[in-house]
């Protein structure tokens, strides 16, 4: 079964993999070839040296928030000025959230808070 969840890209994975991300995952990259497969079973891919685990980019903010305790999210940026709708991102400990600039898509938004996530770990 396929999933249309977007995940980490390869290298967003290898950095993830880097800082500990461990959680079972059905989704992984081939180290040599940087090759998408899928499982039909949950494992830690990172377990091995071949394979890279490719999260859904919800399920390492998860593990962000409540292993490393690293908060981030996208908000919609809507200015009485400007018709044209944006997302920033906020990100970081809960007491000290950092804002990122204007993105002109979710998905760009995200995928740009999973960098400063990886960051500041």
């Amino acid at each position: 079964m396929s999933t249309t969840l977007p995940r980490l890209t390869f290298q967003q994975a290898k950095l993830a993999k880097e800082k500990g991300f461990d959680w079972p995952v059905r989704a992984y990259y081939t180290i040599p070839n940087e090759i998408l497969n899928e499982n039909e079973l949950l494992a830690n891919c990172n377990a091995t040296e071949w394979w890279v685990s490719a999260p859904e980019n919800a399920l390492f903010l998860q593990w962000a928030r409540k292993v490393k305790g690293v908060y981030g999210f996208v908000v919609p940026n809507i200015d009485y000025y400007d018709p044209i709708p944006c997302f920033e991102i906020r990100f970081g400990l809960f007491s000290n959230l950092g804002i990122g600039g204007d993105f002109d898509d979710y998905p760009e938004a995200e995928s740009a808070l999973i960098d400063e996530i990886l960051k500041l770990l």
